[in-house]
């Protein structure tokens, strides 16, 4: 539907089954994708929650944006724990593969602090899911942000 579709699966099978059946990029890692590649939209559902270093994770994430590119991520909401207890789905969320837990209140600071802009963070009650929409800043010209900088001091 007019979007060129690159994947990064670190389960083999799955990999190869976007590959043979969608005729899919794949990569087994983030890292393999390289640095010259830029995307308009990156998406992580149910990633972060898995690395090691969701800073770091976040950051290669966000280099390979274009400005003005959009990353989405979804990740188990925490601050629905007491939900997911009520629904005996308590596994759901605190998992022996979940390196990291998020709330809004911690899941905002390492996006900012991955020099992303946070658009919204959106909490589902139902789903019991959090989803964060976010985009890479885009860098005005150095005679844009030096006339702007004139401009306020002179007015």
């Amino acid at each position: 539907r007019g979007w060129q579709v690159t994947g990064v699966e670190i389960a083999s099978e799955a990999a190869n089954r976007a590959r043979r059946d969608y005729g899919h990029t794949v990569y087994a890692t983030l890292d393999a994708v390289g640095p010259d590649a830029q995307f308009d939209l990156i998406t992580a559902w149910h990633v972060l929650e898995h690395t090691l270093n969701p800073l770091e994770f976040l950051r290669q994430a966000a280099n390979l944006l274009v400005p003005g590119g959009v990353l989405a991520v979804q990740v188990p909401a925490y601050e629905c724990l007491e939900e997911y207890r009520r629904r005996a789905q308590v596994g759901g969320l605190l998992s022996a593969v979940h390196n990291f837990y998020f709330t809004r209140a911690n899941l905002e600071p390492v996006l900012v602090g991955a020099g992303l802009h946070v658009q919204q963070i959106d909490l589902d009650p139902e789903l019991l899911l959090m989803t964060a929409i976010c985009t890479r800043p885009i860098k005005r010209p150095t005679w844009q942000r030096l006339f702007s900088r004139w401009l306020r001091r002179t007015t």
